[in-house]
């Protein structure tokens, strides 16, 4: 039974990766030389600014589809310095979170002896649940730790020298 189930685990990965892979979204919060703080999809990066699209339902199933939605853009000489994030990436490091503390309460269940007493009673019902909700919560604060943190100073040639490192994190990048 056990191996059944390792197989149909194995066999739904290898079908997942097998799809075509969709371009990743990247959140871009960017803070501006007047303080203002603006956000939405990483959509492009020229020369001299940044472009984006919101962060919203529907211009992501644009983008999805194919149409372009709005852009925005900021120049680079306007901005103080871009914070990246994956989008979605804290409900994932949840799962991933909730995840591996089933898997340490099993591993920890599995090491305990089988017996009817109150502590082995404990470790069941206690035990496996803040496991999980453990998990969970360190997964997500693992989640919230920024991809990517780059000051520019307002200035051209900061924003050109960071482009480069940026670049793979644009949407139109990833797309071509």
């Amino acid at each position: 039974m056990k191996t059944a189930a390792l197989l149909l685990c194995l066999l739904a990965g290898f079908t997942a990766s097998a799809q075509t892979k969709r371009p990743k979204l990247f959140r871009a919060i960017v803070y501006t030389e007047t303080g203002v703080r603006t956000d939405g999809i990483l959509y492009e990066l020229t020369d001299s600014t940044l472009r984006y699209v919101r962060n919203t339902p529907e211009a992501i199933a644009q983008l999805r589809a194919g149409r372009v939605p709005d852009i925005f853009e900021v120049s680079g000489e306007r901005i103080e310095k871009i914070v990246l994030r994956r989008k979605g990436h804290v409900g994932r490091g949840f799962l991933y979170g909730a995840g591996l503390g089933l898997v340490s309460a099993s591993v920890v269940l599995l090491s305990v002896p089988p017996a009817d007493n109150l502590f082995t009673e404990l470790m069941r019902r206690v035990y496996v649940p803040l496991a999980i909700v453990g998990g969970a919560q360190y997964g997500m604060l693992a989640s919230i730790l920024p991809r990517k943190f780059k000051k520019i100073n307002r200035s051209q040639a900061g924003f050109e020298s960071v482009r480069v490192e940026l670049l793979p994190f644009s949407y139109r990048f990833q797309e071509k």
